[in-house]
């Protein structure tokens, strides 16, 4: 199976490429940047052991853009993609191993994203959550 590939116009009008893996676990956002194609962000989310819902575990953004729809689109093509829930972890200051734990503005995003029902209420909406010690 190849990657997917959809193009995505910003909120300001930017033009991105948003690549997704053929299993819906990494998703590269590209854009013209200088001319030439440049990486603007990345996402990872794992698989829970049982196969039902996906673990956001990465969400890095470009701070150009940032508060731009792409972030809400990526969530929404990896559900579309996967027809697997997303979750994430509460903001409680706890640093994971498996990069799940929330930094900088994860936490405003992942609130935002909760409230458009992109990700699952909290880590107890999620019906069976992968263990701190479940080996990739």
């Amino acid at each position: 199976m190849a990657d997917i590939k959809v193009p995505f116009t910003t909120k300001q009008g930017k033009q991105v490429l948003i690549v997704f893996d053929d299993m819906g676990e990494r998703v590269a956002i590209y854009a013209k940047v200088n001319g030439s194609d440049q990486q603007v962000g990345t996402f990872e989310f794992d698989h829970s052991p049982e196969g039902d819902g996906l673990l956001m575990t990465l969400a890095d953004i470009n701070p150009d853009y940032k508060r731009q729809g792409v972030g809400q689109k990526v969530l929404e093509e990896v559900t579309r993609q996967t027809g697997q829930e997303i979750w994430a972890r509460d903001f409680d200051g706890i640093k994971r191993d498996d990069g799940s734990h929330l930094t900088g503005d994860a936490p405003p995003f992942v609130q935002a994203m909760k409230e458009k029902g992109l990700i699952l209420k909290s880590a107890a909406d999620y019906p069976d959550p992968p263990h701190d010690d479940y080996d990739r």
